[in-house]
């Protein structure tokens, strides 16, 4: 068996404990599959807003930067190689 290194141990961890968790909730709480499959599609969607939100945030932090300090030496650079 190959293995892992030790990031993919993390990862695969992680969603190991995260599902165990989810099926322990589902248990205690008697919940049907259906509810358990609405509640999964929304916390994916939620997850999925978040992340879009934070790399809209990321590109306009850049935008603003590029705007306030105009482009970056390594900018300039490679338009003059391109002459």
């Amino acid at each position: 068996m190959k293995k892992f290194n030790r990031k993919n141990r993390a990862v695969v961890s992680g969603i190991l404990v995260g599902l165990a968790s989810i099926y322990a909730v589902a248990g205690y709480f008697d919940l049907e599959w259906a509810e358990l499959g609405s509640l999964m599609l929304g916390t994916i969607l939620f997850f999925a807003a978040i992340v879009l939100l934070a790399a809209l945030a990321v590109l306009g932090m850049k935008l603003v930067s590029r705007l306030i300090h105009g482009p970056s030496e390594n900018h300039k650079n490679q338009q003059k190689d391109k002459e």
